[in-house]
């Protein structure tokens, strides 16, 4: 009973600006990733084949990754919608993976506009990128934390999600239960 009770007064509850680069505090880390077998990435309307991507440690403002069924800010790393791993919430510290291998030094990450991320085609995500650049909260690039690491080469995408795990227990172990399953076989 609690549990919904607060379920309610979080949907009821004043969304956060998520606007621009508001929403995110900092990016921790940057793996980028190479495999052998494509990862279909769905998080975008084309849904391309890749066999490079980056895994991301992004901090984020916790209300802006509150659990909702309609609403939420889509986060950007570029002009791609970033597939969020984990919730991120109330911890505030996402696991994404965006396509390609990412520089920081030039690429931001901020959240757009509410919508469905798998609607969003390169058209919406230039122009997403361009209206972030136009707002009080920008599209500004975030320093990491991390020194230069060398790409991770993994087999598919079993082995990826595999490493995204390890990446949510090390940032956000308030979701290990969601670590855990991404370590499981396909099919169980």
């Amino acid at each position: 009973m609690i549990g919904w009770l607060i379920l309610v007064a979080l949907a009821a509850a004043e969304p956060a600006d998520c606007s621009g680069s508001t929403g995110v505090r900092a990016v921790h880390e940057v793996r980028h990733v190479v495999l052998d077998e494509p990862h279909v990435y769905t998080w975008t309307r084309d849904q391309p084949r890749l066999l490079r991507v980056s895994l991301l440690v992004v901090e984020v403002e916790p209300d802006c990754v509150v659990p909702r069924q309609v609403g939420v800010p889509v986060l950007y790393v570029g002009e791609s919608p970033a597939e969020r791993i984990n919730v991120g919430w109330p911890s505030g510290r996402l696991v994404v993976l965006t396509p390609g291998h990412v520089d920081l030094a030039t690429t931001p990450v901020f959240f757009g506009s509410d919508e469905l991320p798998e609607r969003v085609d390169p058209e919406r995500g230039r122009w997403e990128l361009e209206r972030a650049r136009r707002t009080a909260g920008g599209a500004r690039v975030h320093e990491t934390a991390t020194t230069a690491l060398p790409p991770l080469h993994l087999a598919d995408p079993v082995a990826l999600y595999a490493a995204a795990a390890d990446l949510i227990d090390e940032w956000a172990p308030d979701e290990s239960e969601r670590a855990g399953l991404l370590r499981l076989p396909a099919g169980e």
